[in-house]
């Protein structure tokens, strides 16, 4: 029992003088993924990882759970369209459940607007001949690309592509 105590010390001493730090590398268990370095800059990528949660502060990011960047929505499409020959803007796009029309010359009236989805069929037909202003609402409609046919007297016209999403 005495050897088993000495022996227990003696590893014990042993095990303090030869402890040193740990250090765990940054790693993801994931489907693919990279790490690119150059001129300074790192980029690194990983396909199928769930985000958990991120938390900004004064442009520091922490982030936490699995990899996770900077995630920027790029429609390539302009928030408010103006067309300067129909005297129209049209905004917000991408849009959630109604988007809105307006007139910016005043002295023009009686627009017809037809929304149309990626197949052709007719969505929703309006008239605009009351004031400069009116708010077409596709809350009903999936979330999709629609396009919206501005004319008068079925002349002078524009197609306006619009993007409905989710959020």
């Amino acid at each position: 029992m005495r050897s088993i105590i000495t022996l227990s010390l003696v590893l014990g001493l042993l095990m303090c003088f030869s402890v040193s730090a740990q250090s765990i590398e940054r790693q993801v268990i994931g489907s693919a993924g990279a790490v690119f370095n150059a001129g300074g800059y790192e980029m690194s990528f990983t396909v199928g990882e769930t985000k958990v949660s991120s938390y900004n502060a004064g442009g520091h990011w922490l982030t936490e759970g699995f990899q996770q960047g900077e995630f920027t929505v790029n429609t390539g499409i302009s928030e408010n369209v103006v067309y300067e020959e129909l005297g129209v803007t049209v905004y917000p796009n991408p849009f959630t459940e109604h988007f809105t029309l307006e007139l910016t010359d005043e002295n023009i009236k009686d627009f017809d607007v037809a929304v149309y989805d990626m197949i052709g069929q007719l969505i929703n037909v309006d008239k605009m001949n009351r004031g400069n202003k009116v708010e077409v609402h596709l809350k009903s409609a999936s979330t999709g690309i629609y396009f919206v046919r501005i004319s008068k007297d079925n002349t002078k016209g524009r197609t306006i592509k619009l993007n409905k999403v989710l959020y």
